[in-house]
């Protein structure tokens, strides 16, 4: 029997509106069994998800075919979405808008951001709360903006007390080119004149902007308090830090998107005082209708760390406390040090139910649907870093210098997302600046791939790296780019941009990542292709930029000009700074530009 409101096919979180008629001992028999299943004087009640684990035991009638879900948003998906969105990713959206609970699990670079987004469009939700980690935030205000000119609030530190409205008319730029001339941006700016590319909220005013905001993004974070030991060992919450995971739980939001959900997975010390960010996030979607996750990973290496990640997305219907859930599917049991629970049990049975709520297709699936090859721009804030004009920082060597310094910046937010492709079984390349950037995000990429979860099924995977520069001999480049084209299996490839000469191929990388830029379009492209022959399918291309830096005015100049020499004679481009330029812009006047600006940016 379905009790489900008609808006909610498929059940609400944390409800199990399916009833098996039964007598109390057998359903209570079964409720012990099946982690999630509660029994009653009426019959055993089960959500969606269980359905087919007693099916065939039980012998229950296939359930009918759920209805579709209220639409209120048709015009605006028709209008944003529909021409724009792969049949893959159409799938998806069908998916997501018939479930209260859902994890679309598709791989990374496939488009999971604008399929969310246009589910929710599709549903004509109010007010959705996005939340991911701080390096996703400009992300996903871009991406906004990019399919729906949508404004969107981003929340920011501890304190709870400043939000910034995402300016969609320079898309967070802070400047806009009109007739060729640079200018502030008049919508977002300042009172001092300068225009930062988002309007700062503060104290009332933010949480006014908050309220009144249609997404509000977050990272997961800064939704915690702050905590602080004693000189006697005692753990203290700091109260003038006290995270916003209050705030955002009194703002009756309609949906949560939990990005990069992975994250949730594991356990801490904290879970049992209610203080970790599990417990957080659980008490902020007690009262919201609809939460998905986004995870091209849901599973690291334990069984028993996906139940952190499922008991906030199903509200509670896996079980509560973990124990259940650890005894039937990860081999649970009390050791001589305490609980253990690294087994894997019953996976069949999980991995039915997890069927229910998650879509999860491979690579092989998706890359015949996807566009041959697709450019984004990752787009980062600047760190407290000090933006010192250096002595002789003038004309191309400033520039130059001022391409160095941001490229430390940029390290983790690479780090981070090669390793998630990597996860995956993926192979990718990393382009940077300088040797010694190469030197350092390889050494940071063996350190990662080396420790915890996170190492042993990057091990698993058979990960390895190689790293080149312009110092290594040629005839050794040429045996490391074939290595990596042989290898089968996961791999990074890391290279300074004009290292890997053009006869050169590092043909089966599924992503290209600019951890650096340079002023000179034909590098760029000319790096680009080197993992892009015929047989290419679904190359991304990521581009990694710092606000206010001179990574903008490279975005800004150099990188529309590499669509234009695609369609052109490439190989006859540019390969110097005036060149990119076309002679238009004396460099000693851009280097005293970027150098203000990025004094003006520092924080």
């Amino acid at each position: 029997m379905l009790v489900s409101a008609s808006e909610f096919p498929l059940g609400k979180r944390g409800q199990r509106p399916i009833l098996v008629p039964m007598g109390r001992e057998t359903a209570k028999r079964f409720s012990a069994a099946i982690p999630g299943a509660e029994y009653g004087r009426d019959g055993l009640r089960l959500s969606w998800d269980m359905v087919p684990v007693i099916q065939q035991v039980l012998a229950i009638p296939p359930q009918p075919e759920a209805g579709f879900p209220t639409i209120n948003g048709q015009e605006a998906y028709d209008t944003f979405f529909k021409s724009r969105l792969r049949d893959y990713q159409k799938e998806m959206v069908k998916f997501l808008v018939m479930r209260s609970f859902a994890l679309n699990g598709d791989p990374c670079r496939s488009g999971k951001t604008p399929t969310t987004l246009a589910a929710a469009a599709l549903l004509g939700l109010p007010k959705v709360l996005i939340l991911c980690p701080n390096l996703a935030k400009l992300v996903w205000a871009t991406e906004l903006v990019k399919w729906m000119r949508q404004d969107s609030v981003l929340l920011y530190g501890r304190a709870a007390d400043e939000a910034r409205t995402f300016c969609v008319t320079c898309n967070g730029k802070g400047r806009l080119t009109v007739d060729t001339e640079l200018i502030h941006c008049p919508d977002c700016r300042a009172k001092n004149g300068q225009s930062l590319g988002m309007r700062i909220h503060r104290d009332g005013e933010a949480i006014e902007a908050i309220s009144k905001a249609k997404y509000v993004i977050s990272n997961y974070d800064i939704l915690i308090p702050q905590t602080r030991h004693t000189n006697v060992g005692v753990r203290m919450t700091d109260g003038r830090l006290p995270g916003w995971a209050g705030v955002l739980a009194a703002q009756g939001f309609d949906l949560i998107i939990a990005d990069e959900a992975h994250l949730l997975r594991g356990r801490s010390k904290l879970d049992r005082k209610g203080e970790s960010r599990r417990d957080k996030l659980v008490e902020m979607a007690r009262g919201v209708e609809r939460v998905w996750a986004l995870t091209a990973t849901p599973v690291f290496g334990r069984v028993a760390d996906l139940w952190a990640l499922l008991d906030v997305l199903s509200d509670g219907l896996f079980g509560r406390p973990f124990f259940d859930f650890d005894v039937h599917y990860a081999s649970g049991h009390k050791g001589e040090y305490g609980w253990e629970n690294d087994g894997a049990e019953n996976i069949d049975e999980l991995k039915s139910r997890l069927d229910t709520f998650m879509l999860k297709r491979d690579r092989k699936t998706i890359l015949p649907h996807m566009p041959p090859k697709t450019r984004q721009v990752i787009r980062l804030e600047p760190s407290k870093m000090n933006f010192a004009k250096p002595k002789g920082g003038k004309g191309i060597g400033g520039l130059h210098e001022a391409l160095r310094i941001t490229a430390k910046l940029k390290e983790s937010a690479v780090i981070e997302n090669v390793l998630a492709e990597c996860m995956e079984g993926g192979k990718t390349i990393v382009y940077a600046y300088q040797k010694d950037s190469v030197r350092s995000l390889a050494e940071a990429l063996a350190e990662a791939g080396d420790k915890g979860p996170q190492g042993t099924a990057l091990k698993a995977r058979h990960f390895r790296i190689w790293a080149i520069n312009g110092d290594t001999p040629v005839e050794q480049r040429f045996k490391m780019a074939e290595a990596y084209r042989e290898w089968t299996g996961c791999a990074v490839f890391v290279a300074t941009i004009n290292s890997v000469p053009v006869a050169i191929s590092l043909n089966g990388a599924q992503s290209v990542h600019f951890a650096d830029l340079t002023m000179s379009p034909a590098d760029l492209l000319q790096a680009e292709d080197r993992s892009y022959e015929t047989d290419s399918k679904g190359l991304a291309i990521l581009y990694y930029v710092v606000e206010k830096t001179v990574d903008e005015h490279v975005v800004d100049i150099v990188l529309p000009k590499m669509l234009t020499l695609e369609n052109v004679m490439k190989e006859t481009a540019a390969g110097d700074f005036k060149a990119a330029f076309k002679g238009t812009i004396d460099p000693d006047v851009m280097a005293e530009e970027i150098w203000n600006r990025m004094s003006a940016a520092a924080l």
